[in-house]
């Protein structure tokens, strides 16, 4: 769907880069991976279960609960924001501003390494973030 809004918007003019081609083979790889995620997802039947029943629950079982702390969240947090301050960069400098000048894109390498550090910083917060209770 968004491959036909772009080439549609191409058409009419409103779209002009010199990367069309990586754009909209990108949206075309996302609309297809889209349209099989949302057919699997409609025609799957459920099969009942087999194999042996599960074992009963004895007094000496203990059940592991993963909880989510804050300090997941906030590397959550991280992780988006460095993945959507990438993406803005990307966009900018090969759809808008195509025609740019090297000196522009050496202002922008600390914004670049700031966004990597940002995301190994919030996916170790992610990872670490995870705590195992028993119950």
């Amino acid at each position: 769907m968004l491959s036909l809004i772009f080439l549609g918007a191409r058409l009419l003019g409103i779209v002009n880069t010199r990367y069309d081609w990586v754009i909209f083979s990108l949206l075309y790889i996302g609309d297809a991976t889209m349209l099989r995620l949302l057919y699997s997802l409609l025609t799957r039947k459920k099969e009942p279960r087999q194999g042996p029943p599960p074992p009963p629950p004895s007094a000496q079982a203990k059940k592991i609960v993963k909880q989510k702390g804050l300090v997941y969240w906030i590397g959550l947090i991280l992780i988006t924001a460095s993945i959507v301050g990438l993406f803005g960069i990307f966009w900018f400098t090969t759809v808008i501003y195509h025609n740019l000048q090297p000196d522009f894109l050496k202002g922008l390498v600390p914004v670049i390494v700031a966004c990597f550090a940002f995301l190994l910083l919030g996916s170790h917060m992610v990872s670490s973030g995870i705590t195992e209770e028993e119950k």
